[in-house]
């Protein structure tokens, strides 16, 4: 006999549905179908997993048959029929079934012989998953991922936190699938952040849900990650398996605003790895998905561009608002690439910290410009030189070290080198990167603020860092004095670099007003096209030649 319990309000509809179970058999019925009206009551009836099959009203609760499903734990492995009253749309059945429905039945149009079909045919179905796949404990069902997607969504929006989804399919291989599903599960979870979600759905494929990425490069790292992981050789039972494993990648809002558009986007992405044969990795195709290739492509590029000398620095003069004169110059990365040409930073900075190259080129930059100062020094005309430190070195244990070795073998005077930090390092700041900044402070090297406003720190966090030198972000000095609120946040800016005995360095001037708003209030100096671009090597030098 296989129970039934059948959750809705109408005492009408659980008759109507005994009878069209039981049939004529009313002595000794297939089935026995028990009832539920309360939207509590079928929440614990679900969890206590003590029926076979499940009929859920859609209209339960006011209408919350299918937030039911969605709030359910994975444990529950038992088929859940969703009855709708036939004003169902298709996305709506669509997330019913990516919820956990097995099926979607229009109650008023079912017949009884379809209906007996579809609870016989779930229960098989269940029995035989039950049977072939063991998921860890971990992988979520598909409604609680597509609630989790929606969330994030709606994050992204408010916090522009990058949220992608990864779809994974492994191939069948000789009749093994049922062992390499719950291997290849193990591998997903333990290479997978806490923050992420991963799902095995219906249609046997798993889905990863990435959530707070700070680049989009970020989630085709992670995609790379998994499919070597994924594929490495697996020892099942004494036999060795090759698996081989497709990677689907949808980035939002690139890829698709809605969970809808991003998993329509992501199962194209898969489509697109398929073709090529499997063991890859690939985005969806068309103009949604055009940052995405750029960013693949330029991955791809950023691979031994050091080696191959691609890299420069570029120099921005520093001008002293009170003299006029050339006091400092702030080291800027370029890079033209043997493939693509010049690639702007705005594109290549992030994808070298999303793939930790930023600590390597980063050392490159220091000893470069390290090198130059050392060559201006000897010539007689000493520059003040500002270099770049991300978040990754400065908490690396091995940058404090290596940025003393640089100064000892270049022989760059350590008081015309300055570190630039960004405010937002500050809020994130631990004691390591305190006692760090203080070590290299006491060598004479200085410390600058940079993009300062940006960050919201606030006071405290800024008496507690060591430091010399606030750079006024270019959003804020941008249309001073005309600009109201730039002009008072530039003019407290100041006042609070004043009164904390710290110079005040502009950057982003471009217009004579500009310029003239900030040496009224007694700024220390300015960068910005006002005076030059940032310069190769040769052409700063006789600008510089021609200035002072």
């Amino acid at each position: 006999m296989i129970r039934v319990l059948f959750c809705g309000e109408r005492e009408a509809d659980w008759l109507l549905l005994q009878t069209s179970l039981y049939g004529t058999n009313s002595i000794a019925p297939h089935f026995h179908l028990s009832w539920e009206p309360s939207l509590e009551g079928a929440r614990r009836a679900l969890l206590r997993n003590d029926s076979d099959v499940y009929l859920v009203d859609e209209g339960l609760g006011g209408g919350q048959g299918i937030e039911l499903l969605s709030l359910l734990p994975s444990s529950i492995t038992t088929p859940i029929l969703l009855l709708s009253a036939g004003g169902v749309s298709l996305p709506e059945e669509t997330l019913a079934i990516q919820a956990g429905a097995a099926d979607v039945l229009l109650r008023d149009e079912v017949s009884p012989r379809q209906l007996r079909k579809a609870v016989v045919h779930a229960l098989a179905r269940a029995s035989v998953a039950k049977r072939s796949t063991d998921i860890p404990c971990g992988v979520v069902p598909q409604g609680l991922l597509q609630q989790r997607l929606e969330n994030a969504l709606s994050r992204e929006r408010l916090t522009r936190a990058k949220v992608a989804l990864l779809a994974i399919l492994v191939d069948h291989l000789q009749g093994s699938l049922e062992r390499l599903t719950s291997a290849i599960a193990e591998r997903l979870l333990s290479c997978s952040r806490e923050v992420d979600t991963v799902c095995y759905t219906q249609a046997g494929q798993f889905l990863v849900l990435l959530e707070g990425l700070t680049h989009d490069a970020q989630a085709d790292i992670q995609a790379d990650r998994l499919l070597l992981a994924l594929q490495a050789p697996l020892s099942l039972q004494g036999e060795e398996l090759l698996p081989r494993v497709c990677i689907g990648i949808a980035v939002a809002p690139e890829d698709g605003e809605t969970p809808t558009e991003l998993i329509r986007s992501v199962e194209e992405a898969l489509r697109n790895a398929q073709r090529e044969g499997g063991r890859s990795a690939r985005h969806a195709l068309g103009p949604l998905n055009e940052k995405a290739q750029r960013r693949w492509l330029l991955r791809r590029a950023l691979e031994g561009a050091l080696e191959r000398g691609e890299f420069s620095l570029h120099y921005q003069p520093q001008v002293e608002l009170r003299n006029e004169r050339v006091v400092g110059a702030e080291a800027l990365l370029r890079w033209r690439s043997a493939q693509l040409g010049p690639v702007s930073p705005a594109e290549f900075i992030p994808l070298l910290e999303a793939t930790n190259q930023i600590e390597t080129i980063g050392l490159w930059v220091l000893h470069e410009a390290c090198t130059q100062g050392r060559i201006w020094q000897d010539a007689g005309c000493p520059i003040k030189i500002g270099v770049n430190a991300s978040a990754k070195q400065l908490t690396s244990p091995d940058f404090g070290p290596a940025c003393e070795q640089i100064l000892r073998q270049t022989g760059f005077s350590p008081e015309l080198l300055g570190l630039e930090i960004t405010e937002g390092l500050l809020l994130e700041g631990s004691s390591h990167v305190r006692e760090l900044l203080n070590k290299l402070r006491s060598l004479g090297v200085s410390i600058s603020i940079d993009d300062f406003g940006t960050g919201y720190a606030s006071l405290s966090y800024i008496k507690r860092f060591p430091m010399d030198v606030i750079k006024i972000d270019k959003e804020f000095v941008r249309g001073v004095p005309l600009d109201v609120e730039n002009a008072a946040i530039t003019s407290a800016i100041l006042a609070l670099g004043h009164s904390l005995g710290l110079r005040v360095v502009a950057e982003g001037v471009e217009h004579d007003s500009e310029l003239e708003f900030l040496r009224s209030l007694g700024c220390t100096a300015a960068q910005g096209f006002y005076y030059a671009k940032p310069m190769p090597c040769g052409e700063f030098e006789s600008w510089v030649r021609s200035r002072n």
